[in-house]
């Protein structure tokens, strides 16, 4: 049985520090509306509509993403993976995400807390204090050097910038121009699929390609490997 530990300290009317065990959060607003700020880089707005019992929550910042289609066995099936060109393509960073701005404000209403902790118990405000130190310093230290071993190590930022065919940029950098060329591969991946079983082989191989920027960052709502076996399927299918 894990242990689990949550505890809300209001610090001002309308504001209020939540503390657990992974993370560290401020909620600002009532019962009708308030936002929540989390460490973890996810801001959560919640309304209350006039309607018993509904309510409107939008929750935007780190998450976890979607699985793929199932597996396909025709062209059609191919057509619900694709890329729409309507919608805004968003990439996603597959390495650990590295503290916002978001972090750093936390952590700010954190040390506020552990101020007006200090007068029932002293001990307890320290270490309260102490943790917002550490979020703001956290978020400091990353913007010094985004390419810190703690988010990225060398060999792997070699490796993207190889895939990429650069020698230098940051992590952030290499994210931005990674975009492009994922749309590009994944375009001309759905076209080679529609073309077996004489494209089998670029099929494949464009597939990898995808796979192996996929260590560092992928399309959001993408999951390379289990393309690559619906594409194998697919050329097997054809044969």
């Amino acid at each position: 049985m894990g242990i689990r530990y949550r505890k809300s300290i209001k610090v001002a009317p309308g504001v209020k520090i939540n503390l657990n065990r992974k993370s560290a959060s401020v909620t600002v607003g009532g019962k009708g509306f308030h936002k929540t700020y989390n460490s973890n880089g996810q801001t959560t707005t919640s309304v209350n509509l006039p309607v018993k019992g509904l309510s409107y929550v939008d929750r935007k910042g780190k998450a976890s993403s979607s699985a793929s289609a199932s597996p396909a066995a025709s062209s059609a099936e191919i057509d619900k993976i694709s890329v729409p060109k309507e919608k805004k393509v968003t990439a996603q960073a597959v390495l650990p995400d590295p503290p916002t701005a978001g972090v750093a404000v936390v952590g700010f209403f954190i040390i506020v807390a552990g101020f007006f902790l200090s007068g029932p118990s002293i001990p307890a405000g320290i270490i309260v204090a102490l943790f917002g130190v550490y979020l703001i310093y956290a978020y400091f230290a990353y913007k010094k050097n985004p390419d810190s071993g703690k988010y990225i190590s060398e060999g792997q930022l070699s490796r993207w910038r190889q895939l990429l065919s650069v020698t230098s940029g940051t992590a952030s950098d290499l994210t931005k121009k990674s975009l492009p060329i994922l749309i590009e591969l994944k375009a001309a991946a759905e076209e080679y699929a529609r073309e077996l079983p004489y494209s089998a082989e670029d099929l494949l191989n464009t597939q990898q390609r995808i796979i192996d920027f996929s260590e560092f960052v992928i399309i959001k709502g993408d999951n390379p490997k289990q393309d690559y076996d619906k594409y194998v399927s697919l050329i097997d299918e054809s044969k």
